[in-house]
C-alpha cells in the first residue's frame, strides 16, 4: 500500500493506493501553520488510512525548494514554521516506511509526462500559475535537474 499527498498552504490532500495504478479519494485536513502540529495531522491521517496495512511507500510533495535527498523543504514560502525541517525523516520513523518529498509542481509535472497529457513525448514542459508561478521539465520521464531548486516564479528575467 503506497500513500502521495500535497502538502499545501492551507489544506493537506491524502491518498492511499493499493498498485499505484488507481488512488482511493484523497482525505483533505487543514495544513495547519505549526510544523509540528502539521507532521503529527498527517502521521495520525497516514496512520488511520494504512488501518492494519504496511505502508511500503510514501510521496508528498510541497511548494518551495526541496533538499536534494528529498527529505527537507529548504523554502516553504506558505507555511514557513516548515523551512528546513526533517519532515521525510520525522514520517519514516513515525510510520516505518521510505518517504520521497518533492517540489509541488515537479510531482504534478512528472505525473503529467507519465501518465497524462504529455504521455510518450520525449520532452515535457509543464507551467502552472496559480498561487505562484512555477514549471519543470521532464525529459525521457525524469525530472530535469534545477540549479537551485524549482521556484520559476522567483527568477529575475532581463530582455535586450
Amino acid at each position: 500500500m503506497y500513500i502521495v499527498a500535497d502538502i499545501g498552504g492551507t489544506k493537506t490532500r491524502i491518498a492511499r493506493s493499493v498498485d499505484l495504478e488507481k488512488f482511493d479519494e484523497p482525505l483533505i485536513i487543514e495544513t495547519p501553520k505549526s510544523y509540528a502540529d502539521g507532521v503529527a495531522d498527517i502521521i495520525r491521517a497516514c496512520r488511520q488510512m494504512a488501518g492494519t496495512e504496511k505502508i511500503d511507500a510514501m510521496s508528498f510533495d510541497i511548494t518551495g525548494v526541496v533538499s536534494d535527498d528529498g527529505k527537507t523543504p529548504l523554502t516553504s514560502p506558505h507555511i514557513p514554521d516548515w523551512k528546513g525541517r526533517p519532515f521525510a525523516r520525522e514520517l519514516e520513523a513515525a510510520l516505518s516506511t521510505h518517504v520521497h518529498l518533492l517540489n509541488d509542481t515537479a510531482q504534478v509535472g512528472l505525473g503529467e509526462a507519465v501518465y497524462g497529457a504529455g504521455k510518450g513525448s520525449k520532452i515535457v514542459v509543464y507551467v502552472t500559475v496559480s498561487t505562484g508561478v512555477n514549471g519543470v521539465r521532464i525529459v525521457d520521464g525524469l525530472i530535469d535537474p534545477a540549479a537551485y531548486g524549482f521556484e520559476i516564479g522567483g527568477q529575475y528575467l532581463f530582455g535586450w
